[in-house]
């Protein structure tokens, strides 16, 4: 019986849990984050903290530079996100305000450390922005896919102060698959 009585409660909480999470909340992806050949990827979870809003983290590491010289580029990356049309036409998942067109604007900060061979020959730090546009769609029980482009600018500067900094334009374009739960 007292078997039962501990049981009793913790399924309740288990079934009131399952019935809360036919909204998805969160999700999470994959991404990779380039076309130009070069090995990377970009790891992202998106918290809905208010109807058709989300907040984004993202990791990535990807190789920059092949040949004679390696990079390694490590970054991490904050978003905001607004849904100004919740429930899109492709969304199977009934209620959930986080599909359809999005506007959103993103941080990034990174580092670079160029080598050749076993010699280190610097360590680069930057700064970026953009703003993006999007659309989700949930064409699958909780599966994403996420389609964005992004407009921005970059500032890139040599650790050890020894280069000047650059300035530049960027150009996002982003293809991620992903799931919600």
């Amino acid at each position: 019986m007292k078997t039962l009585a501990l049981v009793a409660p913790m399924m309740m909480l288990l079934m009131a849990g399952l019935a809360a999470a036919d909204t998805p909340a969160n999700a999470l992806w994959l991404a990779i984050p380039s076309i130009d050949g070069s090995a990377g990827a970009e790891l992202g979870g998106e918290r809905g903290i208010a109807p058709k809003t989300g907040v984004v983290l993202a990791v990535s590491a990807r190789q920059t530079a092949a040949g004679d010289f390696d990079a390694v580029r490590l970054g991490v990356a904050g978003e905001y996100r607004r849904y100004w049309r919740g429930d899109a036409r492709w969304s199977r998942i009934p209620g959930l305000d986080r599909t359809g067109w999005f506007y959103g604007a993103r941080l990034d900060l990174g580092t670079s450390r160029l080598s050749m061979g076993e010699r280190h020959i610097g360590t680069t730090l930057m700064a970026g922005a953009r703003a993006e546009l999007g659309y989700r769609l949930t064409p699958w029980r909780g599966l994403a896919i996420t389609a964005l482009v992004g407009l921005g600018a970059a500032i890139e500067r040599d650790a050890a102060g020894r280069l000047p900094t650059e300035r530049h334009s960027v150009l996002g374009l982003g293809l991620d698959v992903g799931w919600m739960f």
